[in-house]
């Protein structure tokens, strides 16, 4: 466990009696005690664990306990969730995401899931739905699947329901229904009107673009079936967007058009086994960020402010940023102009190259631009979703220019001088997903109604390093195998009376499951498109995965580290 530094003063000062305590649970000899072994002494750590003040070391006491694959931990998971401690919604987001990997293979474990996900039948736990359907599929089936196929229940949990049973590893899910038939089933009775039904045909939709090439025919029943609500008036533009992007995913086309007509044409040269049809030169051109496009009409742009993007821009990031970038179908696509005389870092390449979309951005788009360090933040010039007028993109790129490395020397922690911190990449995300025309809200981001038409429909983000840091850290007094450093730099640091901890979308995860989990939560509803650009020490399997969540493409500026 590495964290960033050491608490404060005045910090290490509030947490003596927190040093008191624990050292009295831990007992003498802490530092030279073997680890717990039993069962029943990971449960006494995980009853001491989660009282303590950190979300970081909250959680390794559960992971310790969950990784035994004991249906008592399974549990005690579900107990934690029943009474969470602060912050309540993502304490309950990362006990679902950790029972699911650690506790989610065994058939014993079935009831278990299957009776906390009943007793949580409302929207706000959809990510408890969608996990739980996931695992039930592995475990032989569902009793949620008779949800599918009834027009007045919830649909947000149909949508969960469908979701979980697509998604789940196709080697573990019952033959039956298929995901096709799942989808078709859905379909088969959606709500007359309203938002409910936009969400259900978004969620087929997602299921289609899913689904395997063979075999082909449920594949193109399922595509022919998305073609009515391309015509129909009660389905947003938003949703017919969604529809088009997931058509486009399923038969390898390479652009989201509207036009049922084209797609029948593209179904039945599918069925013959034609080559999708190549658009005309510019038909589909709209705005792009570093090469890769955006089908979709409210923009948020996510760029890394961290401290590492100060480094000096290489020869072959900046080839990488020159030539030409050729789109799936061939096309090739327009490189950005960038002036060169002004880029000497990746933060530089970074806002240049921003700067260059912003101005290709017309009037029937709105955008906002989310920069992150430790924290992420909104542009001033942008404190929601703006329509790209003029005025607008001049004051955003005004506040861009105006960016400079804080007025620090360079040290050997901070070679390249400081900028704005760690690397808050799920800060960042979750910045995104929670604002909209009016600013940002507090909570609940992935159910809030105003959002689903107001907020983003497209992400761009740039970033070039592993995770480093998230909104959720916490002080505590650090346990004897902790060691010590700048998880952005990988500066060592000395050991603290306490020390500052990241939360559970730092870094220390396998690729970071937490993130991409809390990811999948923020997008089940809103499926918006999502692109990366990976610069330097960047992981190319997180954002890949994290692209993977928006339909969207990953481009890596250079060679990966």
């Amino acid at each position: 466990m590495r964290s960033l530094r050491p608490a404060s003063l005045p910090q290490a000062a509030a947490c003596l009696a927190l040093l008191l305590l624990v050292a009295v649970l831990r007992g003498p000899g802490e530092a030279g005690a073997s680890p717990p072994k039993t069962f029943e002494q990971l449960l006494e750590r995980h009853e001491q664990g989660t009282r303590r003040p950190s979300f970081r070391k909250r959680i390794e006491a559960r992971e310790a306990l969950a990784q035994t694959g004991d249906v008592r931990a399974l549990q005690v998971l579900v107990k934690d969730y029943d009474k969470p401690e602060a912050p309540e919604d993502h304490v309950r987001y990362t006990l679902v995401s950790l029972a699911a990997k650690e506790l989610g293979a065994q058939a014993a474990h079935r009831p278990v899931w299957e009776g906390w996900r009943a007793r949580y039948a409302k929207p706000e736990h959809l990510l408890l739905w969608l996990r739980a359907t996931e695992v039930e599929a592995g475990l032989g089936g569902s009793e949620a699947l008779a949800l599918l196929g009834q027009a007045k229940a919830d649909p947000v949990l149909r949508t969960a329901v469908l979701r979980g049973w697509a998604e789940a590893p196709r080697e573990r899910v019952p033959a039956s229904p298929t995901a096709a038939e799942a989808a078709l089933t859905v379909l088969g009775a959606l709500p007359a009107t309203g938002v409910g039904r936009n969400q259900l045909v978004e969620a087929v939709a997602r299921v289609l673009a899913t689904l395997p090439a063979e075999p082909r025919e449920p594949r193109l029943a399922l595509a022919e079936r998305l073609l009515e609500p391309l015509s129909d008036k009660a389905i947003t533009p938003r949703t017919r967007l969604v529809v088009a992007r997931c058509l486009a995913a399923a038969l390898g086309a390479d652009r989201p058009d509207l036009d049922p007509a084209l797609w029948k044409r593209e179904i039945e040269a599918a069925r013959a086994g034609a080559a999708p049809t190549p658009p005309e030169a510019d038909a589909y051109a709209g705005p792009r960020f570093v090469g890769l496009p955006a089908a979709g009409k409210r923009i948020v742009y996510v760029i890394d402010a961290s401290d590492s993007m100060l480094a000096p821009i290489e020869s072959a990031e900046r080839q990488a940023l020159e030539r030409p970038v050729t789109g799936e179908g061939g096309r090739p696509a327009t490189p950005d102009d960038l002036p060169w005389d002004r880029i000497k870092t990746r933060f530089d390449a970074a806002r240049e190259s921003l700067k260059a979309s912003l101005a290709r951005l017309d009037k029937e788009r709105s955008f906002c631009v989310v920069l992150f360090g430790d924290e992420a933040r909104l542009l001033k010039a942008t404190p929601g979703l703006k329509p790209a007028t003029p005025a607008a993109i001049k004051a955003a790129i005004k506040e861009l220019d105006a960016i400079e490395r804080a007025d620090t020397k360079p040290t050997a922690e901070f070679p390249h001088g400081q900028l704005r911190g760690g690397t808050n990449l799920h800060g960042g995300l979750l910045l995104a997903f929670r604002t909209g025309s009016k600013g940002p809200v507090e909570e609940g981001e992935h159910l809030e109604p105003r959002l689903l038409e107001e907020g983003c429909d497209t992400v761009f983000v740039l970033s070039d390093g592993v995770p480093s840091w998230d909104d959720f850290w916490g002080t505590d007094v650090p346990d004897p195998e902790d060691t010590f450093g700048n998880p952005e730099t990988g500066a060592e640091g000395e050991r603290g009376l306490t020390t500052q901890y990241y939360g559970p979308y730092g870094p220390d995860h396998a690729v970071g499951d937490y993130l991409v989990q809390d990811l999948r939560r923020m997008n089940l509803l809103r499926n918006a498109e999502i692109h990366c650009v990976a610069v330097g020490e960047a992981d190319d399997t997180l954002l890949a995965r994290i692209a993977a969540e928006g339909l969207g493409k990953v481009r890596r500026i250079g060679a990966a580290r």
